[in-house]
């Protein structure tokens, strides 16, 4: 399929930077500041300044690429030029993926959306051709123009290929056959440039590599002995040896969700929790948002300093690396302990928040860690499976953020959302493991920004 769309909040929290003050991505839409000394390594005295730019608001608007009700759509006989780009366009479309996933159908499966002639978008003078939020490059490499068009193309036309501008512009016609990748990647429109490094300069547009939209950072380039922690085929290699766990039920194989029982002891749940909160007095308010719709209320708290060298806050990081089959945890963000009180929630949003070229890359897999069950509701949500994890103590979710078939692409399959508690107070811990190194790249005040350094 090709990727999907959503129009709820978007994302989660994503923390880095030096040590003490951290920036906290709610990717949804808000950045907040929290300082607490016991998110995301060993404390001396330096903070971890994460200068992450909080996602947009999935927008129920309409996209720029769906036609205005005025507009009658034609057919293929009404205009012989307009055709689909892929054979599957047709099993997409009635599958509704044309509304479900505007960005990518309407412009590479017109005759199968019947969004021929008059529905053709009109391209913009060059002259009013801009984006109109510092962050739209950030937001376009981490795959939003196609999971958040309602945004997006409207305010972010140039990085998401809409118009190119008098300073961001491909140098060839054929950028577009030559920067696409395959069915693996999701047919991701700059596949190619991070392979072809001639790309980025006869492309810049396509690839996303215009001058306005590169980082650079000496400090944040990739040590080049670290190995990446997957390649195609190690999603289904790892989740398939969770599976065969005992105490492993697995909700889903595509894309993979499992749950594992008695991942922790209760002993073990509740000392975590303690160490990870510094004992109920670390906690900060999580405010992800627009300012006047709130997409998260539940406070958090990042185990760092003495948390870090708490024996069994070593012991679960351990069993949390061996079930990854070996990942270190170094490629992993700090443990981040969660609390939701009555009625407080988590919106929709996807874990994978990271561009390929950030220092530490995209964010692969989600550990999440249930330490309570004295509550009711607050149910982990899958929308688009369908599907709700119950609290139970000790008990462990794991699920992929990325393809199998190519890891460095988001699934969107995989949104979900925090629902609710009811009564009483959720508790959990969570992991979140990229595919890069990441805890040192973060003490050395590196961000959540896509770094030329790192364009391969």
């Amino acid at each position: 399929m090709p990727p999907s769309t959503t129009t709820d909040p978007s994302a989660g929290a994503l923390i880095s930077g030096a040590l003490g003050a951290f920036l906290v991505m709610a990717a949804a839409t808000a950045v907040q500041v929290i300082t607490i000394t016991p998110p995301h390594a060993a404390h001396p005295s330096a903070p971890f300044v994460h200068p992450v730019p909080p996602l947009p608001e999935r927008s129920h608007l309409h996209s720029p690429l769906e036609p205005a009700s005025s507009d009658e759509p034609t057919t293929p006989d009404d205009d012989p030029t307009c055709v689909d780009d892929h054979p599957s366009c047709p099993a997409w479309a009635s599958a509704g993926e044309c509304s479900k996933n505007a960005a990518f159908m309407r412009s590479s499966c017109r005759a199968s959306c019947h969004v021929c002639n008059s529905t053709r978008p009109r391209p913009r003078e060059l002259s009013s051709c801009e984006d109109s939020n510092a962050n739209c490059a950030t937001w376009a490499a981490i795959g939003e123009c196609d999971s958040n068009p309602g945004y997006m193309l409207h305010h972010c036309p140039v990085t998401c290929r809409m118009c190119q501008s008098a300073t961001c512009f491909d140098k060839s016609d054929d950028c577009a056959a030559r920067c696409r990748g395959g069915a693996a990647s999701n047919f991701s429109a700059a596949q190619k440039c991070y392979s072809d490094p001639r790309l980025l300069g006869e492309c810049a547009w396509t690839c996303g590599a215009c001058a306005e939209h590169r980082f650079s950072k000496p400090q944040c380039k990739r040590d080049p002995s670290a190995a990446p922690a997957a390649v195609p085929g190690s999603v289904d290699k790892i989740f398939s040896s969770i599976a065969a766990r005992e105490g492993a039920t697995v909700h889903s194989r595509e894309p993979w969700v499992i749950t594992l029982d008695n991942f922790l002891s209760h002993q073990e749940a509740d000392e975590v929790i303690a160490a990870g909160s510094n004992h109920g007095t670390g906690w900060a308010r999580s405010q992800a948002g627009d300012g006047i719709q709130a997409a998260r209320t539940s406070s958090t708290a990042w185990c760092e300093g003495k948390c870090l060298a708490n024996p069994t806050v070593q012991q679960i990081e351990a069993r949390v690396s061996e079930l990854l089959l070996g990942i270190p945890m170094e490629y992993s963000e700090p443990m981040q302990v969660l609390r939701y009180e009555t009625g407080q929630f988590y919106k929709v949003h996807h874990d994978q928040n990271s561009p390929r070229a950030s220092a530490w890359g995209p964010r692969m897999f989600t550990v999440f860690m249930y330490v309570a069950d004295d509550y009711s509701g607050g149910e982990t949500h899958f929308p688009r499976l369908n599907l709700s994890v119950p609290a139970k103590k000790g008990t462990a979710a794991v699920w992929s953020s990325v393809l199998d078939s190519d890891p460095y692409q988001r699934d969107d399959r995989t949104d979900h959302e925090s629902l609710p508690v009811i009564n009483g107070t959720k508790r959990g811990v969570n992991y979140w493991v990229h595919m890069y190194p990441f805890r040192g790249k973060a003490r050395l005040g590196c961000g959540n920004q896509a770094y030329i350094e790192n364009w391969y």
